[in-house]
């Protein structure tokens, strides 16, 4: 059985090189129960490598990462990855076999109970019931895309560990597979998913760590990363002097755009630019409060 207790999905001084490259350093995070867990970075920084060693499909260097309960490279893997799922980039299918028959080649190797009727269920859900008899090599990227996100979630795992898997999907599939993960949070399981969709995961995840050059920069939820940030778009009488004296006064100034600027701050700094602007008789035309997104998070600790 796995351990109830403890985060779902951790790593802990998790180190990997390729050559000279640091591909992880230090890596350390956790997952807690029940969490929609949001693994940012840009392509390159760590991610998948982070995944494919909770899938034993590298060794780390040092440090340890564990699932469910269970350490990953000291666990047997029929024990391991017992209750989760995983979509690893995308999963080699069998071409000439059918959208169901390739799901009954994984189901079976989970040992499912009621595999055709699981099987089933996941095309319905991911909606590709119409195509489960169709041979897999005609599918289109999206299809596949969906026919990996099934197959990751046979068994109704408690924990999935989902790398980009949005990939290939229109708006609406995209839709469709936010609201399933939201579902599956709903039962209790552990979403983890590494994304370079920004806004997206804004959506979805309510806590996230990022990832840079193989290092975490920022971690905790996004509630917590975006708080207290933002400031106030502004379009005055006389942009440039108002810009101008805001930034002698210490304020963050920056561009807002074809017209206007935008000061960053909390509450306080921005009552306090609006009060300089007023002491300097500088009108002010338009003031609308702007909320810090984890895009702008991101920016600030990655650089980029």
């Amino acid at each position: 059985m796995h351990s109830t207790s403890g985060p779902a999905l951790s790593f802990t001084a998790v180190s990997k090189r390729f050559g000279d490259v640091d591909a992880l350093a230090d890596v350390t995070f956790e997952v807690p129960r029940g969490d929609l867990f949001g693994f940012l970075g840009q392509n390159g920084a760590g991610k998948t490598t982070a995944i494919r060693i909770l899938a034993r499909m590298l060794k780390p260097g040092s440090g340890a990462a564990t699932l469910l309960g269970h350490d990953v490279w000291s666990t047997p893997p029929q024990r391991l990855f017992r209750g989760t799922g995983f979509l690893i980039e995308a999963p080699a299918f069998l071409p000439y076999f059918d959208g169901l028959a390739n799901l009954m080649v994984h189901a079976r190797l989970l040992t499912l109970q009621d595999a055709e009727a699981q099987c089933s269920r996941q095309l319905e859900r991911f909606g590709l019931a119409a195509a489960a008899k169709r041979k897999v090599g005609g599918y289109s990227l999206g299809m596949r895309q969906r026919l990996c996100l099934a197959q990751a979630f046979l068994g109704d795992p408690e924990l999935l560990v989902l790398d980009e898997p949005v990939n290939g999907l229109d708006p609406g599939g995209i839709a469709d597979v936010r609201e399933l993960l939201r579902e599956e949070q709903r039962r209790g399981a552990t979403v983890f998913l590494s994304s370079h969709l920004l806004a997206e995961v804004e959506l979805l995840c309510n806590r996230v760590a990022v990832i840079d050059r193989g290092r975490i920069v920022a971690q905790g939820t996004v509630e917590q990363l975006v708080h207290g940030g933002g400031g106030v778009s502004l379009r005055t009488a006389d942009d440039a002097k108002a810009r101008a004296l805001l930034a002698k006064d210490g304020f963050v100034v920056k561009d807002g755009g074809a017209i206007g600027f935008r000061v960053d701050g909390a509450d306080a700094d921005v009552a306090r630019a609006l009060a300089a602007l007023h002491r300097s008789a500088i009108d002010v035309y338009e003031a609308s409060r702007t909320r810090r997104s984890l895009e702008d998070v991101y920016r600030d600790v990655t650089g980029t």
